[in-house]
C-alpha cells in the first residue's frame, strides 16, 4: 500500500512538473510575441508621428509639457535629492562591465 501511494505521488509530481514545463514554454512564447508586438506598436507610433503633421504637433506639445513638468518637479528639494541619487546609481551601473552572454542565447 505504501509503495503504491509513493508511486502515485511520484507520478502526480512528474505530471505536474511536465505540465509546468509546458506552461513555462507557452509563457516564454507569449512573452516573445508580446515583445514583438510592442516593438511593432512603437515603430508604428514613430512612423505616424513622423508622417502626420497633426500627430507630430500634438507630440511636440506633449514633449514640451513633459519637459516643463520635469523642470518644475526638479525644483522640489526632495525630488532633486532623489534625482541626484538616481544619477549616482546610474553612474555606478555604467562602470560595471556587462556580463558575458551564455552560449546559445
Amino acid at each position: 500500500m505504501r509503495k503504491t501511494l509513493i508511486m502515485i505521488c511520484g507520478t502526480a509530481l512528474l505530471a505536474a512538473i511536465m505540465l509546468s514545463a509546458q506552461e513555462g514554454d507557452k509563457l516564454k512564447d507569449l512573452q516573445k510575441k508580446r515583445t514583438a508586438i510592442e516593438q511593432d506598436i512603437f515603430n508604428k507610433r514613430v512612423e505616424l508621428i513622423e508622417k502626420d503633421p497633426k500627430v507630430a504637433e500634438i507630440h511636440r506639445q506633449i514633449m514640451k509639457l513633459h519637459a516643463e513638468l520635469a523642470n518644475e518637479l526638479a525644483k522640489n528639494v526632495e525630488m532633486k535629492k532623489m534625482l541626484d541619487e538616481r544619477a549616482a546609481i546610474d553612474a555606478e551601473i555604467a562602470k560595471i562591465p556587462p556580463a558575458p552572454k551564455e552560449p546559445g542565447k
